[in-house]
Order: C-alpha cells, then sequence, then structure tokens
C-alpha cells in the first residue's frame, strides 16, 4: 500500500517538474512581448501627439487645414498620427486585458479594427495627392466617400468604448481615460470652432500609453504575472 503512494507521489512530482518550465517560459515570454509592444505603443502615442499639436497650432495660427496648404506634408503627419494610434490602442489593451471583460475586449477590437481601417484610408488618400503633386487630386468618388467616412465612424466609435472601458476596468488612470472619451466627442462637436480641442483625446491617449508601459514594467495589477514569473525564477536560480 505504502508502496503504491508513493509510486503515486513520485508520478505527481514528475508531471509538475515537467510541466513548470515550459509553463514559466512561455509566460516569460509573454511578459516580455507585451512589455516590448507597450514601450512601442507608450513611444507611438507621444509621436502621434507632437504630430496632432503640428496640425492643430498651425491650422489655429493660419486659419487653413495643413492637409490643404501643404497637400504632401499634411497628409504624411495626418495619416502618421492615424496609424500611430494602432499602436497606443494595441498597448492599452495589453496592458489591462486581464480585467477588461468582455465589453473590454470588443471595444478593443472595434477600437483597432476602425483605426487599422481609418489609417489605411488615410494613407490611401495621401498615395492620391502624392500621385498628382504638385497638382490638386480629385474628390473621390461618392462611394468611395461613404467607404472612408464609415472606417472614420468605426475608428471614433472605438476610441470612445474604449475610453469608457479603460474607466471601468480602473488599471490605468482615469482622468486619461476621461480625457480620451471626452476628447472625441469635442473632436466631432467643435473641431471647427477651434483645431485646439483635438489635442484633448491625443493628449489622453499618449497619457494612457505611457501609463501602460509603467503598469507592464512594474508589473502592477493587470499584469502581475510578470512579477510572479520572475519571483519564481529568482526563487529557482537560488534552488
Amino acid at each position: 500500500m505504502k508502496r503504491n503512494q508513493d509510486a503515486v507521489q513520485t508520478a505527481r512530482e514528475s508531471r509538475e517538474r515537467d510541466q513548470r518550465p515550459l509553463s514559466t517560459g512561455t509566460a516569460r515570454g509573454l511578459v516580455v512581448q507585451d512589455r516590448l509592444l507597450v514601450g512601442v505603443g507608450a513611444c507611438a502615442g507621444v509621436i502621434a501627439l507632437a504630430s496632432n499639436a503640428f496640425q492643430s497650432i498651425y491650422q489655429q495660427v493660419s486659419g487653413t487645414a495643413v492637409e490643404t496648404a501643404l497637400p504632401i506634408w499634411g497628409n504624411i503627419a495626418y495619416a502618421g498620427q492615424i496609424a500611430l494610434m494602432l499602436f497606443v490602442v494595441l498597448g492599452v489593451y495589453l496592458a489591462q486585458r486581464s480585467a477588461f471583460g468582455r465589453f473590454g475586449t470588443v471595444a478593443s477590437a472595434i477600437a483597432l479594427l476602425g483605426t487599422m481601417l481609418w489609417a489605411a484610408a488615410c494613407v490611401h488618400q495621401f498615395l492620391d495627392v502624392l500621385a498628382v503633386s504638385p497638382g490638386t487630386a480629385p474628390e473621390p468618388p461618392g462611394r468611395v466617400i461613404v467607404v472612408m467616412m464609415s472606417f472614420f465612424a468605426l475608428h471614433a466609435i472605438g476610441l470612445l468604448m474604449l475610453g469608457i472601458a479603460t474607466w471601468r476596468a480602473r488599471i490605468l488612470p482615469k482622468t486619461a481615460a476621461i480625457m480620451l472619451t471626452l476628447g472625441v466627442l469635442l473632436g466631432l462637436t467643435i473641431e471647427s470652432v477651434t483645431p485646439l480641442v483635438l489635442l484633448v483625446y491625443c493628449s489622453g491617449a499618449a497619457w494612457l500609453g505611457l501609463a501602460a508601459l509603467r503598469v507592464v514594467t512594474a508589473g502592477t495589477p493587470g499584469h502581475a504575472e510578470g512579477r510572479a514569473v520572475d519571483e519564481s525564477v529568482t526563487a529557482s536560480a537560488q534552488a
């Protein structure tokens, strides 16, 4: 009887020993991957904010949209800003996905998809401008405008939902989440009054990107597995 119990115990210990390196290695790989992606998102948020500041200030001072006054550079600035936002959204999601729940996951998916499609539309518009430079690009057909506007709507709705989900998750700063959500609404309603209002949502996005990097680096709630893996590896090394 005792021999059987010893055999069972030995088998159990063997399984645990075989599984531990795989799970630890996988978790460590995921943590490193998340930190890299979130770091890219944090940098992208700062650059996107700088790009938006250039566009908004230029339009506020000159009274003309930068895409109109400087077609090539203006379209590069805007298309680049939207493309960079894709990495910001991804980083914000990775930093708090464990606390997001169903709504947060859906919000992140919509934000990622909408931003990706809107960025593609902006790049397509830039290529049209580049093709006819220094002339003026013709207006796209009506059906193309409808498709592009649907991409923009999906992008805006996704950012709104992401801001609300971030506020509910309580992992990243609530003020930054409010700035993102409120900034999108202000941009949709009063951008014609002052383009500087767009700095609100871009500042909120950049803040969230930097806060997400701090979360995954420090192993705070929402990414605590990173700290657990580090402690496990340290303890194994000491043993």
